[in-house]
Parts: structure tokens; sequence; C-alpha cells
């Protein structure tokens, strides 16, 4: 059973865009959950986000039975286990711990989002840690950090990836670019567009490199890119599918991972998307992170301008782009999860 988000933060009312999801909730909180395979369902529950109030808490605890108990979940005497990976979801599944076990899968430092609550987020993850059967993070800060609150084995386990679908950007050489293709080479992101990427270097780099077209592809939630109307060859794009990703990849000649480390969610953040990029077999220049270093020369870690000049030519001089691809075949889903049942065993 997957159970779709349990609510980060308290909905503004005021805003017609909350209330119709609050209203579509409702609706359908008496619908079973959809059955996607004969072992894979999908529910949506309602429930009271953010709640801390006791009687906030009842009322979720109380629905939460209600979901587990129409899905036949309650109903045999198999063991429940439970994968958690927001920490408030500790408050729904805290009263079944004696009877069933807990997987939490670490995958972002939640008591440094902006938009939560940090004394709430940060308490519930200190209990789910310290009730949890097996732990594993994405990300080697959140391994560490995980370690010295938990004191319990934490397995390191980055974020799998669709390495098939990636690598077909290596063989369809007759696909039409996504975009107006000019005789530039490009430099290519995809992700969020959100204050943590550095635009003040995306912008260096168009200065400085006016031969190169620069696409940034993604979701955009800041008003930076409207100080790049002054430089024609950088293009914002806008939200695109996933399985469309594997397209833009096959027409980028490099990628960049340009975060602006100064922002503090970035020490924990190990992108997923340096795989997915990979596996496409695109050579890429990145910030320093450290889950990146070990990926070196396929990924080349920038400290300074210069370096991130220098070092996006040379990756564009690179021919091995089926090699870069096949170094990054054990990132592939299956393979991931083979690891984490295995150190759950």
């Amino acid at each position: 059973m997957w159970i779709e988000s349990i609510g980060t933060r308290k909905p503004n009312l005021a805003t017609g865009r909350d209330l119709g999801r609050i209203w579509s909730r409702i609706k359908r909180i008496f619908q079973k959950a959809d059955e996607k395979t004969k072992r894979l369902k999908v529910l949506s529950p309602v429930f009271i986000p953010l709640a801390s109030k006791n009687w906030e808490l009842k009322i979720n605890q109380f629905l939460f039975r209600f979901y587990l108990k129409r899905e036949s979940l309650l109903n045999h005497d198999a063991e429940l286990v439970f994968w958690c990976f927001i920490p408030s979801a500790i408050d729904l599944i805290e009263p079944y711990l004696d009877r069933s076990k807990l997987i939490y899968y670490c995958v972002d430092d939640w008591p440094k989002f902006e938009n939560l609550p940090t004394n709430y987020i940060a308490k519930r993850e200190l209990r789910t840690l310290e009730a949890a059967d097996s732990i594993f993070a994405t990300s080697l800060y959140l391994q560490n950090k995980c370690k010295k609150i938990s004191r319990k084995e934490v397995h390191y386990m980055p974020h799998g990836v669709p390495y098939h679908d990636f690598a077909q950007a290596l063989k369809n050489e007759q696909t039409q670019p996504p975009f107006q293709k000019s005789e530039k080479k490009v430099v290519g992101f995809y992700g969020t567009i959100n204050d943590w990427i550095d635009f003040d270097l995306i912008e260096s780099l168009a200065t400085d490199n006016l031969d190169l077209d620069f696409f940034l592809v993604g979701p955009i939630y800041t008003d930076a890119p409207n100080r790049f109307h002054k430089h024609p060859h950088v293009h914002f794009t806008g939200r695109v599918e996933y399985v469309d990703l594997p397209r833009w990849c096959r027409h980028f000649d490099v990628a960049i991972i340009p975060y602006d480390l100064k922002n503090p969610r970035m020490e924990s953040v190990n992108p997923v998307k340096a795989r997915e990029i990979l596996s496409a077999g695109v050579p890429i220049v990145a910030s320093k992170l450290k889950d990146l270093e070990c990926m070196y020369p396929d990924v080349m870690i920038a400290n300074d301008l210069k370096e991130w000049n220098t070092k996006i030519r040379e990756q564009l001089e690179r021919k091995d782009h089926a090699e870069i691809s096949d170094r990054r075949k054990n990132d592939d889903w299956k393979q991931v999860t083979s690891k984490i049942l295995e150190k759950i065993a």
C-alpha cells in the first residue's frame, strides 16, 4: 500500500487552490485504494496536516486505523512492515510498532526545509530514528546525521534510477530534439528551478560562453529567470514530463549541477539527476557536493568560475559516452532494490 502525501504544511484557506485540494481529498475519503497491480494499491487519505494538538492526533490515528481496516491490512495475523520517508508519519504508525517493523528511508534533511516547522519535524524524526528497525540514508551527510541521533547502523543507499530508460538516449540518434536546436553545443540542467541554484554562476557562465546554448529544464519557483532576458542563449523551459528527460539528455553535450552551497539544504543533497544524466552518457560539471566526488572524471567538481569554464570545455571534448553510461549500470533500481532487501533481511 502506497500512501500518498500525509501533508507537510498547513493549508491556506484563503487560496482557492488549497480549498480545491481539500475538497478533492474530502470527496475521496470513502473511496477505496486504487489498485494499480495485484500487489500494489495507492491510497489518497484525508488527514489533518502537521497535527500537534492531542485532538488532532486522535482524529488522524482514528482515520488511519479506519483506512487500514478498510483495506484489510489489520484483518489478518501477518506482520505489518511500515516504510517511512516522512518523519511526521510516526504519529500514525506508533500505535502499531509493538506488532510491526519500521524502516526509515531518510531522503532529506527535513528540519532545514523553510516551509516546515523545525521543532515539529525534528522531534518526529528523533522518534522515527529511535523506533526504526532498519535505517537507510540517501547521502553521506544524512547517514552521519542519522548515526549521531540513533546510534544504530545506518545504510548508505542513494536512490536508484531507471537505468535502461536513460541509456536509450545513446541509441536514439534520430530523435528530434525537444527544443529549437541551433549549431551551438548545449549545456543542460534539469530539476526544480529554485533559489538553491547558483544563478550568479549561471549568468557568469553565460557571459563567458556565448558560443554555447544553456537549457534549464524544470518547474520554476523563483523570479531569478527574469534576469536572463539579456542572455538569449539561456533558455528556461518550464516543467517537462519525467518520461521525456532521456530525450532531453540525448541532446545535452554536457550537463551542469550548479547548486548554491551557501544554501543550508545543499550539504545533505545527493542529486539523483547525476546518476540519470550519466546513465544517458552525458558528462557533468557540478558544485562541490561530497557524494559526487567519487564519480570523477564523469563528474568534475568546480570550485570557482575559472574551474567551471575550464571543466565544461574539458567535458565537451569527451567521446566516451557509452563508457560513461556503462559505469552506472549498478544504479538501476533493480540492483538498488536487491541491496535494500538484502540489508533488511
